[in-house]
């Protein structure tokens, strides 16, 4: 045996994962989880399996009054229209990862309508977030079950190294910078009842972000977070977790940052940007 090799990592259960998540203040919450399966390791023969053993653990945690969500973007906007075709959201997949996948394939899963943005819930609460979320709606505007979820004094949680696709940052800008959006215009091709049609909307989340690149270094927007106290850390197995209460974070945002630094969100130095969103 070398000694110098590491030994394996146990395989995660399903009666390890409730274990750590029912460390976490979750239960009866509403909470939106963005999670990198790989990120867990191995637990079984495929990513399916793991996926679907990880929702049933929330939905253990979470008990009947809780609420699980996920992001389950189609991103079916008419420069994809040859590839993606029209939105409908019985049949289009979700392009961000096998857990919200697994989650859409769900028997209890409620979608929401909009064609681009749309988010998958099972739960208590799940009808309420997906209503009204529809083509004519912003994607991350008040209809968005991220926006909701302030209300309903819910967790958005980080499993892995996603923190960096936090949808949240989006649903702030839209909310609190109305101003700009004639400066992020979107259009989707969506069906309805049999129709095809073409939706224009504002705040398509386009141009580049600051905080997309905090999986290198530390950014502006998550140092508030930080030196407020709002952005919490645990660990999911081998996983790194970062979760915050929604209501406590988007009043900070909203009442103390954005005020102050309306440019929180986006690219201030060239050499951190992505030149093509210059």
């Amino acid at each position: 045996m070398n000694p110098l090799k590491e030994p394996p990592m146990p395989l995660l259960t399903f009666d390890r994962i409730a274990d750590d998540l029912s460390r976490l203040p979750i239960s009866a919450k509403v909470v939106g989880v963005h999670a990198s399966l790989k990120s867990l390791g191995d637990i079984a023969p495929t990513s399916h399996a793991l996926a679907k053993i990880l929702i049933d653990a929330f939905l253990k945690v979470l008990g009947p009054k809780g609420t699980l969500f996920v992001p389950t973007h189609s991103l079916n906007e008419v420069h994809t229209l040859l590839t993606s075709g029209y939105y409908n959201p019985n049949t289009s997949p979700s392009t961000v990862g096998g857990f919200t996948s697994a989650l859409l394939a769900h028997p209890r899963a409620v979608r929401s309508a909009h064609p681009t943005h749309s988010t998958a819930a099972i739960g208590k609460e799940a009808r309420y977030l997906a209503h009204g979320h529809d083509a004519f709606s912003q994607p991350l505007g008040i209809q968005n079950a991220l926006a909701k979820t302030a209300g309903l004094d819910g967790v958005v949680l980080f499993i892995g190294e996603t923190i960096k696709a936090n949808t949240t940052f989006h649903v702030y800008e839209t909310l609190c910078l109305p101003a700009l959006g004639p400066y992020f215009p979107g259009m989707a091709a969506t069906e309805e009842d049999g129709l095809k049609r073409l939706v224009g909307f504002t705040w398509s989340p386009h141009l580049h972000r600051n905080f997309y690149g905090e999986a290198k270094q530390r950014t502006r927007a998550f140092n508030k977070m930080r030196s407020a106290g709002l952005l919490h850390e645990g660990n999911l197995g081998p996983a790194k977790l970062y979760y915050y209460f929604a209501k406590e974070t988007a009043r900070f945002f909203a009442e103390e940052v954005i005020p102050k630094e309306p440019d929180i969100f986006y690219c201030n130095r060239r050499e951190s940007c992505t030149p093509i969103y210059d």
